[in-house]
């Protein structure tokens, strides 16, 4: 399939669906005043630890930016995107000074930033900006506001509470010790969890959380250890709430006997670490605690859409793109039918859920609910195997948010 026809036979959906109140502008009719160049900023966590998901986001947004300017072109409109991508090094305060200075350059609309707690580092002064937030990876509950400028295409981590429960009931766990990272996402994602385990007869003991800076786990994994001995042998597991430093966490903890011996649950900011899969003795860990992650699935429906973007990604990058490299892809998207169907920033609030509950794009709808943030989505369980001797991240299984279960 073309995919420049598919990518405009997504935008003509999607503007022939749209609500009524909100009119694109014409293509081919277009004024002086309109064909100015729309740029747009990027704030990506190319360094740090989100870097992994960082550069597979950022190849996606210029491929996304060549795709949108050729079906401007196509559709002879003036108009063109430019997008001017800055790095945050997954630090909330560097996110902050990085907005403020692509501020400097009229700059309105942005994708970005990554994290959950970078989007909170940045909310008040993007709102006090009327600025455009498409945050396409962010995923705490703490940022489910009503009437705000964020938009977030992942859906918020009560779902992900759910998945994780479904899990463990399946493995029959009773008792979990968590450890998490102490941010606006790590607090989302444990509080989830707590609330369903609780609802499902889950005992969650007094787990412990470590600073987004932490370089030694040691005193982590001790505790960790010392709290799987006083409930041995009950049917107990471990819950890690974490980013890239997971890879750390698992060469501490693979020191210890007891903590290779039991169920690892992992989360969707570990799904799909590539360096996990580099390192032999991270992947066998992985392998010999059973440890699955659950993160956002893409909506099998839109997998003939993507399937030329996902060779390009693949090319590009040597490895399968994570699921924020669709979610960005879609964004960008959205952000630019935002701009052109609107040229105030203070009616972008209203505009950009109308084109959003009608738009299906890369990573399937992107239905928005009463807080900005996706409304559906299922959750796919990811863990590592070992296929002609190399390991890879597999997909297992599938949870359907919309019942209570999972599919192989």
């Amino acid at each position: 399939m073309n995919f420049n026809k598919l990518t405009k036979a997504i935008v003509l959906i999607t503007i022939s669906s749209i609500l009524s109140g909100c009119t694109l502008p014409s293509f081919k009719n277009i004024s002086v005043d309109e064909k100015k160049e729309i740029t747009i900023g990027a704030l990506l966590p190319l360094t740090g630890d989100r870097a992994s998901r960082g550069q597979d986001v950022k190849q996606a947004l210029l491929i996304a930016e060549n795709d949108i300017n050729n079906y401007l072109e196509e559709s002879q409109n003036k108009r063109r995107i430019k997008l001017m991508i800055e790095d945050t090094n997954s630090d909330p305060k560097t996110a902050l000074k990085k907005i403020q200075h692509l501020a400097q350059w009229d700059i309105k609309t942005f994708i970005g930033p990554h994290s959950s707690q970078e989007v909170k580092e940045i909310k008040d002064y993007a709102q006090k900006k009327d600025f455009l937030i498409m945050a396409y990876g962010s995923e705490s509950p703490e940022l489910a506001i009503e009437n705000d400028n964020i938009f977030r295409l992942s859906p918020n981590s009560i779902n992900e509470g759910k998945a994780i429960t479904a899990l463990l009931k399946q493995d029959d766990i009773k008792v979990i010790i968590p450890i998490w990272r102490d941010d606006a996402w790590g607090r989302g994602v444990l509080n989830s969890t707590r609330d369903e385990f609780k609802e499902n007869g889950v005992q969650m003991l007094g787990g412990i959380s470590y600073p987004s800076d932490t370089q030694d786990f040691s005193s982590a994994i001790d505790f960790l250890n010392q709290k799987y001995s006083e409930y041995k042998g009950k049917k107990i597991g471990i819950l890690a709430i974490s980013y890239d430093e997971i890879s750390q966490i698992i060469l501490e903890a693979s020191t210890h006997k007891n903590l290779t011996n039991v169920n690892w649950y992992g989360s969707s900011g570990i799904a799909k670490v590539e360096e996990i899969t580099k390192n032999a003795k991270l992947a066998e860990f992985v392998i010999k605690t059973n440890m699955h992650c659950p993160t956002f699935g893409l909506d099998d429906y839109s997998k003939p859409k993507r399937a030329e973007l996902k060779q390009k990604l693949q090319e590009s990058l040597g490895h399968e793109a994570n699921i924020y490299a669709y979610t960005a892809y879609d964004s960008l998207w959205l952000a630019t039918l935002t701009n052109l169907s609107s040229t105030d920033n203070k009616t972008f609030i209203k505009t950009l859920p109308q084109i959003a509950n009608n738009y299906f794009g890369m990573s399937g709808w992107t239905k928005l609910n009463e807080f900005g943030d996706r409304k559906h989505g299922n959750y796919d369980y990811w863990t590592i195997i070992k296929q002609d001797q190399k390991y890879i991240w597999n997909r297992s299984s599938r949870y359907i948010s919309n019942f209570d279960n999972s599919q192989k």
